[in-house]
């Protein structure tokens, strides 16, 4: 149905962008529901097609990688699976310090959340929910937010806004080895 829907040829893709690497990732859903939960997988194609892609992307440079459900226990909300296969594709960003990885799904706010980062080998960022961003106890807070990410020379500043009261939240910088 996304196919159809918005015309693109398949549910994960690359694009190269002034010499940065962004890689989209596209889950499915199983045809046996393994949990209660909207849980997704990541086919063994795509993630054969990942590794070949980040195998490809310069080392001295972020590459930007983009899945909606966040890998299980690493950023806020996260603890609830979402990916069955999630450490399958951890493994992989795992042999790579320069992925940038970004997730929403659970919705969680950036305010006062330990949560909102995660590092790894690589380093991962929760980017909340431009409607209905929640807390930890599950309760919505009616703002929106996201992140406003600046790319300069070897590093990296992720800020997280708060769009409603227009104001910075956090800030972040990775820095990407040469």
């Amino acid at each position: 149905m996304f196919k159809k829907n918005t015309g693109m040829q398949n549910l994960y893709y690359d694009k190269w962008i002034n010499g940065y690497h962004f890689v989209v990732l596209g889950p499915t859903y199983p045809m046996s529901k393994l949990s209660k939960h909207y849980d997704t997988v990541l086919s063994e194609t795509q993630l054969k097609w990942l590794a070949k892609q980040l195998a490809q992307s310069p080392h001295n440079k972020p590459t930007f990688v983009f899945l909606h459900e966040p890998i299980p226990n690493t950023v806020a909300g996260s603890n609830g699976g979402y990916l069955i296969n999630g450490d399958k594709l951890r493994n992989i960003l795992n042999q790579y310090s320069s992925v940038l990885f970004f997730s929403g799904h659970t919705h969680y706010t950036l305010k006062n959340n330990p949560g909102a980062v995660y590092h790894d080998h690589f380093t991962m960022f929760n980017t909340s929910s431009v409607r209905n961003p929640i807390t930890s106890n599950h309760k919505s807070i009616g703002d929106s937010e996201g992140l406003y990410v600046e790319v300069d020379d070897h590093k990296v500043t992720v800020r997280g806004r708060d769009f409603t009261n227009r104001m910075w939240i956090n800030n972040f910088t990775i820095r990407i080895n040469s």
